[in-house]
């Protein structure tokens, strides 16, 4: 229940969400509005108030980045279990989106490339 957000650099795409109870355990994440702009969850008021945010416009979302060993090219983001974080008051939790739109493994890389074409 307690994690960390570590990053390298703030210029970094990538940062590591790591278990300060299991040190053996912890995510890649990223946030989604990097390959996917209007990406925005839909959340039950309740999952909001549980981490002290009145709307979602004042939180940090984050997905879990899945990164295959053979192929990282093919890495995807849990768009539908997003990370949802109270900087303010160092509070998170993970929720599940309402959105049928939003698929457990979203490819990031087709993402990004669409974005390029623009």
């Amino acid at each position: 229940k307690q994690y960390a957000l570590i990053e390298d650099s703030p210029d970094n795409t990538f940062k590591w969400l790591q278990s300060t109870e299991n040190t053996d355990l912890a995510f890649v994440i990223m946030q989604p509005q990097l390959f996917l702009p209007e990406y925005k969850p839909l959340l039950p008021d309740a999952d909001l108030s549980e981490i002290k945010l009145d709307a979602l416009d004042a939180a940090l979302i984050l997905t879990i980045v899945t990164i295959p060993p053979d192929d990282p090219s093919k890495m995807t983001a849990n768009l539908q279990g997003p990370i949802i974080i109270n900087a303010e008051f160092s509070l998170g939790r993970q929720c599940i989106s309402r959105d049928e739109s939003h698929y457990v493994r979203t490819k990031i890389l087709e993402n990004f490339a669409k974005l390029e074409k623009v």
